[in-house]
């Protein structure tokens, strides 16, 4: 739970979601998001020690580094999904989040909703799902529903957070926003996606091709990427080989930032292959 500071810094980011956003579910301004905004206490949130400590501990001393954040005023109403779909590191297929209450949840408001044990399941891909590469509401979502409701051992939680309380989630919990049933209720939070060092690019997963293969040494179910046979839409806003603390001293904690230093959000549609044995990528036409 956050100290005095902390909860001030809370009520500063509370305060910017109303006025980017508004005061009305209906009306409002922002499409109900914040995206990658270059305020000071958005990115010092997203680059709090204590978070990246544990992040980096519970991924065996990988140091965790953010790359995305999300501000929310309302509910999100999501349907369920896996964050993996959105970002991966290659070649471990690795991200990881933190979710912040800015205030007390309540019921009626729409909370974060996750399935207990969904983690512990094979990645869906757009592939998986016989959904074509993009086609992320019109297919992914529709079938990843039906998934979850075939499926008896995923319990849903709905997450009553506090004010200052993190969430920490693994790289591909399931999870979404239950309905609001009072939209004059805000559900102001902030998500912070990061990703892992140690892996050398980064990739939109709904827009790749992925194909896995068995480990030999590996008894259990887990999906290695066949990295030479998979074909990967890049994210050009995260260097290469990145480095965590070049990245967070370049844009997290510097006291001032223009947005348009900030605004590296660069989506690249293009499909590359990636080939091991010259370590280079081949751009590919879409499949």
């Amino acid at each position: 739970e956050a100290n005095p500071a902390g909860l001030a810094q809370m009520d500063r980011l509370l305060e910017l979601s109303r006025q980017r956003c508004g005061t009305s579910y209906e009306g409002n301004t922002c499409a109900n998001r914040i995206v990658k905004d270059h305020d000071k206490d958005i990115r010092a949130l997203a680059a709090n020690p204590e978070i990246l400590n544990v992040l980096t501990w519970l991924h065996d001393g990988r140091a965790a580094f953010p790359f995305q954040t999300l501000n929310f005023m309302w509910g999100t109403r999501q349907p369920p999904h896996s964050d993996l779909i959105h970002f991966a590191g290659v070649p471990s297929m690795t991200l990881t989040a933190a979710w912040v209450a800015l205030e007390d949840i309540h019921a009626d408001a729409g909370p974060l909703e996750y399935y207990l044990g969904s983690h512990k399941a094979p990645f869906e891909t757009m592939q998986t799902l016989n959904c074509p590469l993009g086609h992320y509401q019109s297919c992914y979502e529709e079938a990843l529903q039906q998934k979850v409701l075939k499926n008896p051992r995923w319990r849903p939680v709905s997450l009553l957070a506090k004010k200052g309380q993190v969430v920490l989630w693994d790289r591909n919990v399931i999870h979404g926003g239950t309905p609001v049933r009072n939209s004059s209720l805000t559900r102001t939070s902030q998500v912070t996606h990061y990703f892992l060092e140690g892996d050398d690019f980064y990739i939109v997963p709904k827009q790749s091709v992925l194909k896995f293969k068995q480990d030999d040494n590996d008894n259990s179910d887990n999906q290695v990427l066949d990295v030479e046979q998979s074909q990967f839409a890049m994210r050009p806003d995260v260097a290469f080989k990145a480095k965590a603390e070049e990245v967070l001293n370049e844009l997290w904690r510097r006291p001032v930032i223009t947005a348009q230093e900030f605004g590296r959000l660069l989506w690249n549609d293009n499909m590359y292959t990636w080939m091991a044995s010259t370590q280079k990528l081949v751009a590919t036409n879409q499949p």
